[in-house]
């Protein structure tokens, strides 16, 4: 008779919180993903037929160093070899243990073998019709998720600090880092597998640059990651007088973004599948989205660390550049969207929450709110004209502590990121003025909105109180930021029956907005009068 078979791998999150640094962030996560291959090819051994995941549809397309699977597995078996599961387990962390070895040291099964929870399960089930395949094993998981390590004795030797510590001497990482290398497809920033905070932070000085960059490397000794001494080196020299990168250089080069993703509503979509072929090609169907999805994180100049097919984990730069203009995380954020949308799937888009963060706010809890962002407000976002989830939620946290946050919907993120190049190309100063007098005129926007005025009395509201010479020299960038406007006002949202506000939301966005266009202070021009007299004295 046949089974199902259920495995769930841990401990993720205890193995997480460990990560203090982004190669460290990577090693957590792509050990997991790692060892459910390992599991995969084992279970498949010993006569189990995987349903989830799939192997990655096409293999000769780089990962670019990202983990693709996830935390869960689940095959038909023969209840005859039921009794081999635990053997194939074994075997599974025996090939790990080695994998994750540094240079010269023993691989410790031991260790891993009492550090990493892998539980299971097995369910005969006569049929996988409306999502059974879920909705009857998952809860046999979800308990055994739980598990925390236990060690009756303390080891001899911490092996995840080592792995963690020393994760570019294992064979794991070499091997990540190899199969991308041959196929010549990385962004050609990174000495090592994973860049600094700094590094993804400066990745536009990178690209427009590049002589200059590997120069300035050089000078501060950096031949791997920066370290805190010489990143505070590095950024003096980027942003000191005579710097090649003086008049590129400015604020934003010194943050960088961690965003998770999640596709809505598969649980639904799942709930209609009836056999196993069917639960075969979504899989199959996420797994090219996550090749895919991986090729556009690289050529923006992030990396990867996680993309398990609908599920999604990497840093961004703020910036950087695309055929020749300098274009946000949020244009990035687009294209992954398209992506998934041509997977056709009922009812599922993707949600995102984002961090910017300053390069020295502390990674773990940069990623944690990254995670929140997503979790408890795009994914919690109710619309009022319509549906739910299907949002980015962002927060950014500023050097000094202070932070502000707010929702994109996706007619917003279109709206925004086609306001970018524009503003840009206007006055430095335009933005930050109009953030100003947004502030003293907030009660009045409500006002409109309640009474449903809004879009009526927008064209005369921007001439009576947007009519200085600044705003007249840049009437594009007008019509733009009013565009972006109407597009926020008429994405009403509540998130757990609390409206978002209107102006508080714009208000965010139009700081966000000045904070990914900002532009390097201008050189002090003359004083106007001096140069007159000098000239007429000369005359």
């Amino acid at each position: 008779m046949s089974h199902i078979l259920a495995i769930t791998i841990g401990p993720i999150f205890d193995t997480l919180q460990q990560a203090r640094k982004t190669r460290e962030l990577w090693a957590a996560s792509y050990l997991y993903s790692n060892l459910m291959e390992l599991l995969m090819t084992e279970i498949k051994a010993i006569g189990g037929i995987v349903i989830l995941p799939q192997k990655i549809s096409d293999p000769s397309k780089p990962r670019y160093g990202a983990g693709v699977y996830n935390d869960r597995m689940y095959a038909s078996i023969n209840e005859a070899n039921v009794s081999k599961v635990d053997d194939a387990i074994k075997a599974a962390i025996g090939k790990l243990a080695a994998a994750v070895a540094s240079k010269g040291a023993v691989a410790d099964e031991d260790f891993w073998q009492k550090y990493l929870r892998i539980e299971w399960a097995h369910k005969p089930l006569d049929s996988l019709a409306e999502g059974a395949l879920f909705k009857q094993m998952e809860p046999l998981l979800n308990a055994s998720e739980l598990h925390r390590p236990y060690f009756w004795d303390a080891p001899k030797e911490d092996r995840l600090t080592e792995l963690l510590d020393k994760v570019y001497e294992t064979k794991m990482a070499q091997s990540a880092l190899k199969s991308d290398e041959a196929k010549g497809k990385y962004n050609g920033m990174m000495k090592g597998l994973f860049p600094s905070t700094a590094d993804l932070a400066t990745f536009e000085l990178f690209q427009r640059k590049q002589t200059d960059y590997r120069s300035l490397l050089d000078e501060v000794n950096a031949y791997d990651e920066l370290n805190e001494a010489q990143t505070e080196s590095f950024y003096e020299k980027i942003f000191a007088k005579g710097s090649p990168f003086e008049g590129i250089a400015t604020d934003y080069h010194k943050y960088f973004c961690i965003v998770h993703a999640d596709g809505d509503n598969l649980g639904l979509l799942n709930s209609t599948l009836t056999d196993e072929a069917s639960y075969q090609a979504l899989s199959t169907k996420l797994s090219g989205f996550a090749l895919e999805a991986a090729g556009i994180i690289n050529d923006y100049g992030g990396k990867p660390v996680y993309i398990g097919g609908d599920d999604l984990l990497f840093f961004a730069p703020v910036c950087s550049v695309k055929e020749g203009k300098t274009v946000s995380v949020f244009q990035m954020i687009s294209k992954l969207d398209e992506a998934y949308a041509k997977l056709d799937l009922p009812d599922s888009a993707l949600s995102f929450g984002i961090t910017l963060s300053y390069h020295k706010f502390p990674l773990l809890e940069a990623r944690q709110l990254s995670y929140e962002q997503l979790a408890y407000y795009a994914k919690k976002t109710k619309w009022t004209k319509g549906g739910e989830k299907n949002a980015i939620a962002f927060r950014l946290l500023k050097h000094s502590g202070a932070y502000f946050e707010g929702i994109l919907s996706k007619s917003v993120l279109k709206a925004f990121v086609d306001s970018e190049v524009y503003i840009r190309q206007g006055d430095k100063d335009l933005i930050s003025g109009i953030v100003f007098k947004m502030e003293t005129l907030s009660g009045l926007f409500d006002l409109l909105v309640a009474d449903k005025q809004l879009e009526a009395r927008i064209p005369h509201l921007f001439d009576n109180f947007f009519n200085e010479p600044i705003h007249q020299r840049n009437e594009p960038q007008m019509k733009l930021v009013r565009s972006l406007l109407l597009t926020v006002y008429q994405s009403e949202y509540e998130i757990e029956n609390k409206s978002g506000g209107h102006t508080r939301n714009f208000y965010a966005i139009l700081r966000l907005l000045k904070f990914v266009t900002d532009k390097p202070e201008r050189k002090r021009e003359p004083n106007t009068l001096a140069a007159r007299a000098t000239t007429s004295t000369i005359s």
